[in-house]
């Protein structure tokens, strides 16, 4: 019986390849590996692979704002977490950077 930890290298170079690109969700990852995602997680631990962090547009955050947008509405607008939209809007805040 064969190993079920061992990967082949072209599957170690995928996940190498698309772990920091955020375009890629890790569930999407782990169905083209025909892995669960905890084994893409764990092994992308092992190898001290990071994913990339997302931007925020504080600018699009502004505008859907001022157009009355909730912080749940913006943030599934823009495709990232209500907290980051909350830490954009403490930001601008704090930074006087509102866009308006």
């Amino acid at each position: 019986m064969a190993n079920a930890n061992i990967c082949t290298r072209e599957e170690l170079d995928f996940l190498s390849d698309t772990y920091g690109d955020r375009s890629w969700h890790v569930s999407e990852i782990a169905n083209e590996l025909g892995w669960t995602v905890k084994k893409v997680y764990a092994k992308a631990s092992y190898l001290g692979l990071k994913r990339g962090r997302r931007r925020v547009d504080w600018k699009a955050v502004d505008r859907l704002r001022r157009q009355g947008m909730t912080v749940r509405g913006v943030a599934k607008q823009l495709g990232c977490s209500r907290g980051a939209v909350c830490g954009a809007l403490r930001n601008m805040k704090k930074w006087g950077a509102s866009c308006g």
